[in-house]
C-alpha cells in the first residue's frame, strides 16, 4: 500500500467525540407526543445531512474528472494542484455533517434504525471512493503523487473517522453492519491514506 495506516489519528477522533454533552434526559410524567415530535424532526435532520454530504461529494467526482481528464501529460504536481481542491471540499463536508450531528446529540436522544443509518453512512464513504477512483490509479502511474497528497489524505482520514464516532454514539452497533457492508473496500481505502477508517471499523 502506498499509505500506511492513521490508528492514532482515529483513536484521537474517537476521544474527541465523547466530549459532546450526554443528551437530556425526558422528565417524569412529561408530555410523550412531544417527545415523539422531538424524535421525528431529529430523525428528519440526521437523514438529511447525510444525504446532503453524500450528494456534494459526488457533485465533486464530475467537477474532479474533468479537470483530470483536461490533462494531456499529467504530472504528479499538476494532478496535485487539481485533486488537493477536490479533496478539501470533501473535508468540509463531512465537517459540516458532523457538526450538525453533534449538535443533534448534545439537545436530544436519537434512535435510529440502525441499518437505515449504515446505508447513509456507506453512501458516504462510497462517494468518497467513487470521486477519488480516477486519483487511485494514477497513484499507480506517478509515484511521486502519493507523497504529495498524503497530508490532505491524513486530514480525510482524521475527519471521516469523527463522522464515524459521532454516528457510533448516535447509533449503537452500526459498525458492525458497515464492517459487513464495506468490506469489499478495504484495500481501496487504504490506497488512499483512509487506514483509520479500516482500523475503526475493523476492516
Amino acid at each position: 500500500m502506498l499509505f500506511t495506516s492513521f490508528t492514532k489519528f482515529a483513536v484521537l477522533a474517537s476521544l474527541a467525540s465523547s466530549a459532546f454533552a450526554l443528551p437530556a434526559v425526558r422528565a417524569e410524567g412529561e408530555d410523550l407526543s412531544l417527545d415523539k415530535r422531538h424524535y421525528k424532526k431529529k430523525t428528519c435532520k440526521v437523514s438529511t445531512t447525510l444525504g446532503t454530504c453524500k450528494s456534494s461529494i459526488i457533485k465533486r467526482k464530475t467537477e474532479l474528472s474533468v479537470k483530470l481528464g483536461a490533462l494531456s501529460n499529467p504530472s504528479a504536481h499538476a494532478v496535485s494542484a487539481i485533486v488537493v481542491p477536490c479533496v478539501n471540499g470533501i473535508i468540509a463536508d463531512v465537517r459540516v455533517a458532523t457538526s450538525a450531528l453533534g449538535a443533534a446529540k448534545a439537545s436530544i436522544d436519537i434512535d435510529l434504525d440502525i441499518q437505515a443509518t449504515a446505508s447513509l453512512i456507506a453512501g458516504i464513504i462510497n462517494a468518497v471512493l467513487g470521486c477519488l477512483s480516477p486519483v487511485v490509479k494514477l497513484l499507480v502511474k506517478l509515484p511521486l503523487l502519493g507523497a504529495l497528497l498524503l497530508p490532505v489524505f491524513a486530514t480525510l482520514n482524521v475527519v471521516l473517522c469523527a463522522l464515524l464516532s459521532i454516528v457510533s454514539g448516535l447509533v449503537p452497533g452500526v459498525f458492525g453492519v458497515l464492517t459487513e457492508t464495506l468490506g469489499g473496500v478495504t484495500a481501496t481505502l487504504k490506497t488512499i491514506g483512509l487506514g483509520g477508517v479500516c482500523s475503526l471499523l475493523s476492516l
